[in-house]
């Protein structure tokens, strides 16, 4: 947890998404999730895929980050500049160190576990990072306090780009590669907000999902003492993903099959969700797009989006921009 160096996976692309953000990219922008060839310093070519293989054309950035896309982290990495990606990390939370190669903004990067968490707490506290301290308090033998300390909290985010990344985030356990592991397997309600994002190696060395409430982050670790695949195929949807939604759910909810009482109650409030900066715009529109929802885009398409002041899209959708005629819905 403090001193290991494991490959952060898909686990740093939320980096990726915040030094974007913080450029005024808004999460509507749109990028060909297509092949990327880049030429490397020992003069062989890299060619990196999705997990699956398969490339899905244009699509918004925050449905990249949904469906865990490596294109789509890789291109707008290149397109912000990997110092930009890499400071953000810093800024966040993350002390070792950052090679400013493209394959980082897919998680080559290799991160200490405890580190991860501390950055995603940016996150979760809407842009103030909170350092973790093993300590909570010490008391001598009659409990009197003898040292109390406090949580170190900086502020290193503006708070409307982590309230726009708290969204996209979100749709990770709301409809992306956290969803089925966590709302359907792990049965975590949907009263709980929550947002994060699932990790993934491509030899199955590490799987992570660094996930968060708004008064509760845990991160979850699956890996071998000496960096080896776990088992073939192994994800982060597939066991972190699971394991931190059924601790949730016992956090919020307790656990009526414990058989000591304490754990049967639940440890903590369910919260109130994050509330949403009133300088920040919000607008309706077409999740394939990225433009103005219109009567020419279907119904089941349409989301209501969060901007930083002047990035709303100003084009109402009328035609599919990828090729595709749609028929007005009303």
């Amino acid at each position: 947890v403090t001193q290991a160096l494991r490959q952060a996976g898909s686990g740093f692309k939320p980096f990726v998404y915040t030094a974007a953000i913080g450029s005024r990219i808004p999460p509507t922008y749109v990028v060909l999730d297509g092949p990327y060839v880049t030429m490397q310093v020992d003069g062989t070519e890299w060619r990196p895929r999705n997990y699956d293989g398969r490339f899905e054309g244009p699509m918004t950035i925050r449905t990249g980050l949904m469906t865990s896309q490596n294109m789509i982290a890789i291109k707008l990495a290149q397109e912000i500049g990997l110092e930009s990606v890499a400071q953000t990390a810093r800024r966040m939370g993350i002390r070792s160190e950052i090679e400013r190669f493209p394959s980082t903004a897919i998680g080559a990067v290799e991160v200490r576990p405890l580190e991860l968490a501390e950055a995603y707490s940016t996150f979760a506290n809407q842009g103030t990072k909170v350092r973790p301290f093993p300590i909570l308090r010490v008391e001598d033998t009659q409990g009197r306090i003898l040292w109390d300390p406090q949580p170190e909290r900086t502020e290193v985010l503006d708070p409307m780009v982590a309230r726009v990344m708290i969204s996209m985030l979100q749709g990770v356990v709301e409809g992306g590669t956290g969803y089925n592991a966590i709302r359907i397997g792990a049965g975590l309600s949907r009263e709980v907000v929550a947002g994060g994002k699932t990790g993934t190696t491509n030899d199955g060395t590490d799987i992570w999902f660094n996930g968060f409430t708004p008064n509760l982050l845990a991160t979850v670790w699956f890996g071998l003492d000496r960096p080896q695949q776990i088992w073939p195929n192994a994800t982060g949807a597939g066991a972190p993903a699971p394991v931190w939604g059924n601790f949730m759910r016992r956090v919020y909810y307790g656990d009526p099959d414990a058989l000591d009482q304490e754990l049967r109650e639940p440890t903590l409030p369910v919260p109130e969700p994050w509330e949403i900066p009133d300088a920040l715009a919000t607008r309706l529109v077409d999740r394939t797009t990225g433009k103005l929802a219109s009567q020419w885009c279907p119904q089941e398409d349409q989301i209501l989006e969060m901007f930083l002041p002047g990035t709303e899209p100003t084009e109402y959708c009328d035609t599919d921009d990828f090729g595709l005629f749609r028929v007005p819905t009303n």
